[in-house]
């Protein structure tokens, strides 16, 4: 595998560089974060390591520049670093790492994200040629906001004074009905479930099943936003997901999980503290993103 290495610290990547050459990689070493991304530009690389802070581009900023790229194959990014509190790590992967290592590297722990990084690289290779069973998103739904009101959540001048608030802020209409306490998460993401003809789910009042959430690790379920509940009497994985039409997220889970999905509705902060939960870490907070247009 082609891999580049972004490190400013000339031991650490020479050791580095030295173990995965042993292995049978072809690594390339790059101690500035600017000229990494223009290696990359020129070049296709399947994983980058690289450090946290680096002279003129960040190992963060650089994972942004390569998750806003379209039209390449997918770059598996671990990050190396020092830092290792749940907060460093969940700013990280928001910009779209993948995975990180612990300074000093360890080279048993560098094997086993090897190992990792290569599956996911075919995983994520085989979603890009094959299409989810997920069905189309539907056409023609009736609004959010309509719903809110036929369920009796929100009053139509309530409705009216979201959709000015919309014209003026740009926010989601979810959004904007949960920050004026007129609605809650669970409500908006109910209504929303019922928009698109999908089930709805507490995720709160689930014990997920072990074996269930042993088929995805926790990294794809936090990336993802998705958590496995259980199994239907077709030996389906059911599964609760903030966007129930983020394609590849699902394909993805279907690969893993190696049988079709049922994809349900989970309100978002709820799914968080559930994932948090069902994989015994801190979820931490979450913001509102489900993902209508409404």
């Amino acid at each position: 595998m082609k891999i580049l290495i972004a490190e400013d610290d000339t031991i650490s990547a020479l050791v580095l560089r030295k173990a995965l050459e042993k292995l049978g990689h072809e690594v390339w070493v790059e101690p500035d974060g600017a000229r990494a991304w223009d290696l990359l530009r020129g070049q296709q690389f399947r994983l980058v390591m690289t450090d946290w802070m680096m002279p003129h581009l960040t190992g963060v900023e650089l994972c942004r520049n390569i998750r806003e790229r379209d039209g390449r194959p997918y770059v598996y990014i671990i990050l190396l670093t020092v830092k290792s509190s749940p907060e460093d790590r969940a700013f990280a992967m928001a910009a779209g790492i993948d995975d990180f290592l612990i300074k000093p590297v360890d080279m048993g722990e560098l094997v086993a994200r090897l190992e990792v990084a290569e599956r996911m690289i075919a995983l994520k290779d085989q979603v890009a040629s094959t299409p989810s069973t997920v069905p189309p998103r539907p056409s023609g739904a009736p609004e959010l906001g309509r719903i809110l009101v036929a369920n009796g959540v929100i009053t139509v001048r309530q409705l009216d004074a979201a959709l000015a608030e919309q014209l003026r802020c740009g926010l989601r209409i979810g959004e904007i009905l949960c920050s004026h306490g007129w609605a809650s998460e669970e409500d908006v993401a109910r209504a929303y479930a019922e928009q698109v003809n999908l089930k709805y789910v507490s995720v709160r009042d689930y014990d997920c099943v072990p074996e269930a959430v042993a088929l995805i690790p926790h990294a794809v379920a936090q990336r993802c936003r998705a958590l496995p509940i259980s199994f239907t009497n077709e030996d389906r994985l059911r599964v609760a997901m903030e966007n129930p039409f983020d394609y590849d997220a699902v394909a993805l889970i279907e690969r893993l999980a190696g049988c079709a999905v049922d994809v349900e509705v989970a309100a978002p902060h709820a799914l968080a503290v559930a994932i948090g939960e069902a994989y015994d870490v801190d979820a931490g907070g979450r913001r509102w993103e489900l993902s209508t247009a409404v």
